[in-house]
């Protein structure tokens, strides 16, 4: 509960003191996730979570998911525009790069380009987010454990995938509380600057109560994974 206190008061200094002013391309990841997630019934902001650990950028003082990302053995490499991204892309692959990370959800070339049509479809953050619920989704199916699933998205390597969650946790924590600051604020119908982040923090945990309960416990007893 101490973390939710730390995280609200935060949120809310995004939520009254930053303007939004925001570049097109910053909406493109989110965009095609909330398409998605309804799609493969993904728990609620877990896919944004995601790609806010693999490609979060800070815009005008937001941090946003960025599709025109990659990672190149290693090396982040962003682009502002489409274009660019494309051609960087298509030189990689012609000099026989193959592990790169693409785009909004950081699909790697090396073992999921199969999986689609061409590099414009690989980098096209509708498909990209597509095809990362659906490899998502089957991990979880095979490990019955989101957290496992989250963390083997990643790496299979322990000690990554333990580090992994946790930044994915935080970002996700961020995610689903900014919908619960909304809704908070217009069932008292007080004002952003007058929330009392105690309240907040108690009707967050009682309007979630089962959801936090069961992925707490379900990251205890995968911590060591």
């Amino acid at each position: 509960m101490r973390e939710l206190s730390r995280i609200f008061i935060y949120l809310c200094f995004i939520i009254v003191l930053i303007p939004i002013n925001l570049d097109a391309s910053s909406n493109f990841c989110e965009d095609a996730i909330q398409t998605v997630e309804k799609k493969y019934n993904i728990p609620y902001k877990l896919l944004s979570a995601i790609s806010l650990t693999e490609t979060g950028r800070t815009i005008d003082g937001n941090f946003v998911s960025w599709p025109w990302s990659f990672n190149v053995s290693g090396k982040t490499v962003l682009f502002e525009n489409k274009d660019n991204a494309r051609k960087f892309l298509k030189e990689k692959i012609k000099k026989n790069l193959k592990n790169i990370d693409i785009g909004c959800m950081q699909i790697n070339y090396k073992y999921h380009n199969k999986r689609f049509k061409n590099l414009d479809d690989i980098l096209n953050p509708l498909s990209n987010v597509d095809w990362a619920a659906k490899y998502l989704k089957s991990l979880f199916s095979k490990y019955k454990s989101w957290n496992t699933a989250i963390s083997r998205y990643h790496s299979s390597n322990p000690e990554r995938m333990k580090n992994y969650l946790k930044k994915v946790h935080k970002n996700w924590n961020i995610e689903r509380q900014k919908r619960k600051v909304s809704v908070f604020i217009n069932k008292k119908n007080i004002k952003k600057d007058n929330i009392s982040h105690l309240d907040f923090k108690s009707f967050y945990y009682k309007e979630n109560k089962d959801k936090i309960d069961y992925f707490r416990q379900d990251f205890i007893k995968n911590r060591s994974i």
